[in-house]
């Protein structure tokens, strides 16, 4: 079945989920920054955006910490940190 494309997204809603002590952050050096992340059609709040085949960025605004995107991306690029050392990271 060639062209079969499965799209899910989990069912994370801000007020059903624990606040966790980490948050996603994307490490711009480990995306090979070469096709479209798979992260953004994930996302459940279409927080991950990427512009053309850069590196994703998270809209904290939209996150609801779930961890999609952390478990999804193939090149681990995405990654929790704890939240009292999440700073710009620029690499």
């Amino acid at each position: 079945m060639s062209g079969l494309r499965i799209s899910w997204k989990p069912n994370c809603k801000r007020s059903s989920l624990p606040k966790r002590a980490e948050v996603p952050v994307v490490i711009s050096h480990r995306c090979p920054q070469d096709h479209p992340c798979p992260c953004v059609r994930m996302c459940p709040e279409d927080a991950v955006i990427q512009h053309g085949f850069a590196a994703p960025e998270i809209d904290k605004n939209k996150c609801v910490d779930c961890g999609a995107c952390v478990d999804i991306c193939p090149y681990k690029a995405i990654t929790d940190m704890p939240q009292e050392k999440n700073v710009r990271m620029t690499f």
